[in-house]
């Protein structure tokens, strides 16, 4: 059997041409009964209800094959459907009626199915693109945080710093507090690492080796260690050994 069901703008239809054909009818007589609904079924059911009522048809054209010329038709959705076969109560059209019905059924499964998928591959659109963005960002942060650790640090390169870092990780972070130049604990993991040409990090592993005092060759200032002059010539002494 035909698919007597269309697709008009993501939804099921179907049109009087069809419902003529099904039911044995003249098409001029699926016109004026579609009409009749309009005109006078819903006249006095209310403002609201007829307006969506009257929704559910949707007057068209078709061109006739045989004289080329053009005509009116409805098409209609389930609901107009249902309104219009209403009114054939021959037990002959049962069989039609549940046709179109389950037809308009299978169609609506179908475009929700679509609809579905769709949204899927939106969403997981959406999620690469945002796992892109996120791992750039992870890339400028290490590449910043790796020319960071190669640089002399002071007051305003420390700020700098920071505000590169704040802008890529989209937070505030907290403000290392500034180093007094003027103190004998000015000199940073990161400014000694430069000096011998090491990780930053194996600054504090020597310090730690060489049993550094706190308080005499480092001070921890700020979750960061600051050390002096007296600590980086103890640390020459163990690197050049």
């Amino acid at each position: 059997m035909d698919n007597v069901i269309i697709v008009e703008n993501g939804k099921p239809m179907t049109t009087s041409l069809e419902v003529a054909k099904y039911f044995d009818k003249e098409h001029g007589h699926i016109l004026r009964a579609i009409d009749d609904i309009i005109n006078k079924g819903l006249a006095n059911i209310g403002e609201t209800l007829k307006e969506k009522a009257m929704a559910y048809f949707e007057l068209s054209e078709y061109i006739n094959e045989q004289n080329h010329q053009t005509y009116r038709m409805y098409k209609m959705n389930q609901k107009g459907f249902t309104l219009l076969a209403g009114g054939f109560t021959d037990k002959k059209f049962m069989e039609y009626k549940v046709m179109f019905v389950e037809q308009f059924d299978d169609m609506q499964k179908q475009l929700e199915q679509v609809e579905l998928s769709d949204q899927q591959t939106n969403l997981i659109t959406v999620e690469a693109h945002k796992m892109q963005v996120e791992n750039e960002r992870l890339k400028e942060l290490r590449l910043a945080m790796n020319q960071a650790d190669k640089l002399e640090r002071n007051d305003l390169s420390e700020r700098l710093l920071e505000k590169e870092v704040e802008t890529l990780v989209g937070h505030q972070v907290k403000h290392a507090v500034s180093i007094d130049y003027n103190s004998p604990f000015h000199l940073t993991a990161s400014n000694i690492a430069e000096r011998f040409g090491i990780p930053a990090t194996r600054v504090g592993s020597v310090a730690k080796l060489l049993g550094m005092d706190e308080g005499v060759d480092r001070i921890k200032v700020d979750e960061r260690w600051l050390y002096t002059e007296r600590a980086v010539s103890k640390m020459r002494a163990r690197l050049e050994a």
